[in-house]
């Protein structure tokens, strides 16, 4: 958890903190007593305006994990003596994070055509207590809809493979992706898949902007044909951006900005002196 907060007053009886309670608010535990902030042009007295301050990790115990009844407070003393500068207490932007670590590992996801339908294909290497995948679809890559539940084996240590069978595809490209649900109804994404409909083309991981706005590519990849020059074209075949290979090398990988790239399906190129590779990228914002 981190906030910005704004915390004025003298000595300690002019006081800001933090509580939580995991009963639904009927008792309370103090998670941190932040410190007075300053004041512009020095000492907090007379008209010196306060200067905002941050907090940052403020971390919840174990017992506050999966509880319905969690709350979280912000508490203010003041004892109105009047002494210093005048008290008061602010807070601006919190944001509670938590990191959801699901009972799964998958090992891969894919998309192909069969006939007229799309193909979805992955598997797992292990699950625990886990119930679900949601199978969701987009045509832009943002917004998503559920087309089908596929239950998971339940518990196991072994690999399972699954599948499921887009029977009324989009035309064009298609965006697909699982949403992984366990017993508690904790849940993350996969990785995207993507399928141009029209190219009959599967789209992995290995060619796509980031959300970095980043092109990465393997070192290897790259170097093998003694490639100079990457090129990113529109599919008319207008040039949009050119990068020396050279100039954007970083520890094995090559990272091409592409910030003013709209999303969509582009064109590359890697030009060398005796050889050329093309490709397509995926850009998602």
């Amino acid at each position: 958890m981190s906030f910005d907060y704004l915390e004025l007053g003298d000595l300690t009886t002019d006081d800001g903190w933090v509580e939580y309670s995991t009963n639904g608010g009927v008792t309370w535990a103090l998670l941190v007593n932040t410190a007075k902030t300053l004041c512009c042009g020095g000492a907090c007295t007379g008209s010196n305006q306060g200067k905002w301050g941050n907090y940052t990790s403020a971390i919840l115990p174990a017992s506050a994990n999966n509880i319905a009844n969690f709350r979280l407070r912000f508490v203010w003393q003041n004892n109105d003596d009047a002494i210093g500068k005048d008290p008061s207490f602010a807070i601006n932007d919190l944001k509670i994070s938590y990191n959801t670590v699901l009972p799964i590992e998958l090992l891969n996801f894919t998309a192909n055509q069969i006939d007229n339908t799309i193909m979805l294909q992955w598997a797992s290497a292990s699950e625990k207590n886990f119930r679900e995948y949601e199978i969701q679809k987009s045509t832009d890559g943002v917004s998503f809809n559920e087309i089908g539940i596929i239950k998971a084996a339940g518990n196991n240590q072994i690999i399972q493979k699954y599948a499921f069978s887009d029977t009324n595809p989009f035309n064009g490209l298609v965006y697909y992706r699982l949403k992984m649900v366990d017993l508690d109804d904790l849940y993350k994404y996969s990785e995207l898949v993507w399928f141009d409909w029209n190219e009959s083309q599967t789209f992995s991981n290995s060619y796509f902007v980031d959300s970095k706005q980043q092109l990465t590519l393997n070192k290897s990849f790259i170097s093998s044909d003694n490639f100079e020059f990457l090129v990113i074209l529109n599919l008319d075949g207008k040039i949009i951006s050119k990068y020396k290979i050279s100039e954007h090398i970083s520890d094995g990988w090559v990272v091409f900005p592409c910030n003013g790239l709209e999303n969509g399906i582009y064109l590359c190129q890697l030009t060398g002196y005796s050889s050329q590779k093309s490709f397509k990228i995926v850009v998602l914002k």
